[in-house]
């Protein structure tokens, strides 16, 4: 069995990402999954198709001049009685209301995604018609994929029907491919039309051909999407349900965020994307969670060649480590981001720390570590972790500066200490990204 190395050291884990030809992702086991060559093997030709995407670093909800993150509104939410800003602020226009963090959030989340990286809205209301030759609708498919996407991936086809929800995450997954193809197939057909969603960019780039490169096939195009999708929708969804139950537990840092959101966003007027270099603190609160709550507490690697790897102890005794090839190398980011080497009083919720100019920036892995994510800004990383951050500063904001959030008493917890009440709030499961458990914890938002 190959030896397993777990590295919680910060110059260890640049030293590790920047040589990505000795230490490649070891999930070899979904490499192909639904088609990805991409998010799997930073490494392949994918890789080097989608760093020669034009614009990619400027997806729609990045950009200025088309940019729906601020500018996409419907009707049909406002006449509904959703106060409707992009997608994004669809709680209703009452005094006081409960919200289930998680479920709330995730359901905003993928609005959002769905628009982006499909160019498909879709509604708040019901779950739409089924067109023909399909078993679900659109939004049904993608709500369940968005939940269940791993059942696929870890269940073999022939028990994918044991129970009713691993039978609804394979009719889903398949539901989703025939969407796509069908929407590959029209978009290549129809008149050309100016799209801003990501997947129409990879189409349009795929079909102008890539300086000689291999192109991708249409399994290639969908498996892009696909990670994409749930991706973004995963890893903004549960950062903001646990943004949303740390600022109901330390009400002084969300008086700090309401006051510096007023501040920037005066006469109650809505954000647009020139606000968002000035939203300085929502985006420190979003930084503040992804550090203690990461969404992807681990990076797997393996070592294609031997190696040794120089580290040191507390009181400053250097030790080299010997890796042979076939080793497998666990980049832990959570023992990362909870050492003291690194970061004042780690397990406080202090967003100011990233203000601060001199924040250690090589100790912070809330997504992946590797060369593309560290340096490539049209990787496949980066381009989630932008995306995730515009969308979260956008959601933050407008919530904070409408709604004051507060946990909702119960009589059973009268007299739980601060500590037992926010291990209880603050409850979470992890498999293969760190979830937000779904437990009956309600948060109040009042009307500021």
């Amino acid at each position: 069995m190959p030896a397993i190395l777990t590295l919680c050291l910060s110059f260890a884990i640049v030293f590790l990402a920047k040589r990505t030809v000795s230490f490649l992702n070891a999930l070899k086991s979904i490499q192909n999954l639904h088609g990805s060559r991409l998010f799997i093997a930073p490494e392949s030709i994918l890789g080097l198709v989608i760093r020669k995407i034009p614009g990619l670093a400027y997806i729609p909800g990045l950009t200025l001049s088309n940019n729906f993150v601020f500018e996409w509104k419907h009707g049909p939410y406002a006449d509904e009685g959703w106060d409707v800003r992009s997608m994004v602020s669809l709680l209703p226009n009452t005094s006081t209301f409960l919200l289930v963090a998680d479920a709330a959030i995730a359901k905003i989340a993928l609005f959002v995604i769905s628009a982006a990286g499909f160019g498909r809205s879709i509604s708040w209301a019901d779950n739409g018609a089924i067109p023909e030759g399909h078993s679900m609708s659109f939004k049904q498919a993608v709500n369940i994929m968005s939940k269940d996407f791993l059942i696929p991936v870890v269940m073999p086809k022939w028990m994918m029907g044991i129970t009713n929800r691993t039978k609804a995450a394979g009719d889903a997954l398949i539901e989703i491919r025939k969407y796509m193809s069908e929407m590959i197939q029209e978009r290549l057909h129809s008149e050309k039309v100016q799209r801003n969603d990501l997947f129409s960019s990879l189409l349009e780039a795929n079909d102008q051909g890539f300086d000689n490169t291999e192109i991708l096939n249409e399994e290639e195009l969908i498996g892009n999407i696909f990670i994409f999708l749930l991706a973004g929708h995963e890893t903004t969804a549960h950062t903001l349900a646990f943004a949303f139950a740390l600022l109901a537990l330390y009400p002084d840092e969300q008086e700090k965020l309401y006051q510096h959101v007023t501040s920037v966003l005066q006469d109650s007027r809505d954000p647009t994307y020139e606000d968002m270099s000035s939203l300085t603190y929502s985006m420190a609160v979003f930084l503040e969670v992804l550090r203690l709550y990461p969404p992807v507490p681990g990076f797997p690697k393996a070592c294609a060649e031997d190696t040794v790897l120089t580290t040191q102890n507390i009181n400053g005794d250097v030790k080299s480590i010997p890796v042979p090839k076939g080793s497998f190398v666990a980049i832990c980011s959570t023992a990362i981001h909870y050492n003291p080497r690194y970061w004042s009083e780690p397990h406080s919720f202090q967003p100011s720390r990233f203000l601060q100019p001199d924040w250690p920036r090589d100790a912070f892995l809330p997504f992946s570590a590797g060369t593309p994510a560290l340096t490539c800004s049209t990787s496949p990383s980066h381009v989630i972790y932008r995306f995730s951050e515009t969308e979260a500063v956008v959601i933050l904001s407008m919530l904070v500066a409408k709604y004051k959030i507060s946990v909702k008493e119960e009589p059973q917890f009268a007299n739980e200490t601060f500590e037992e009440r926010k291990s209880r709030i603050m409850a979470n499961e992890n498999f293969m990204t760190l979830t937000y458990v779904l437990h009956p914890l309600f948060l109040f938002f009042a009307i500021s």
